[in-house]
């Protein structure tokens, strides 16, 4: 027999999964998504007059790369869970200076991002560069073995 209490309903918000809701009700913790849509690349003006601009990628544990609004970052960069997602915030030649072009002051910069991420996850990153800078390298799958994968949270 069915009664009142055997019956369970549960509300979830537009946006919401029903596993984030189910976890944010056992464990009486909010989730909220931090990661804000990827960004436009829209420059404004004094960026463009400026010739050079902030950006900001996010690398997850599992290789996914995402560009994010540099302002959402900015106010929530605080709340990414450590070991989960990485950061990277960088600037971005539109044209030379001191004597180099815009694109090995990038490359640069690039390469420098490559050699601090985890050794796993540079193919990852590199591929994603590679699509705006072809010197960088050939684009790869990722190779990580997902489920050997130690987080530095085991840590």
């Amino acid at each position: 027999m069915i009664t009142e209490d055997t019956i369970s309903q549960s509300y979830v918000d537009q946006g919401t999964t029903e596993a984030m809701y189910n976890y944010q009700v056992t464990t009486d913790t909010p989730t909220t998504t931090i990661l804000s849509k990827p960004t436009e690349g829209t420059l404004t003006l004094a960026e463009m007059k400026n010739g050079r601009y902030k950006r900001v990628i996010i690398v997850r544990y599992t290789g996914s790369v995402r560009e994010i609004i540099l302002e959402d970052y900015q106010l929530f960069k605080g709340e990414l869970a450590k070991g989960i997602y990485q950061p990277y915030e960088f600037t971005w030649y539109l044209v030379g200076r001191d004597g180099k072009t815009a694109d090995q002051l990038n490359s640069d910069t690039a390469k420098s991002i490559i050699e601090r991420v985890d050794g796993p996850l540079q193919q990852s990153v590199r591929g994603w560069f590679a699509r705006e800078l072809p010197n960088i390298g050939p684009t790869a799958t990722l190779a990580v073995d997902i489920p050997n994968y130690i987080s530095p949270l085991r840590t």
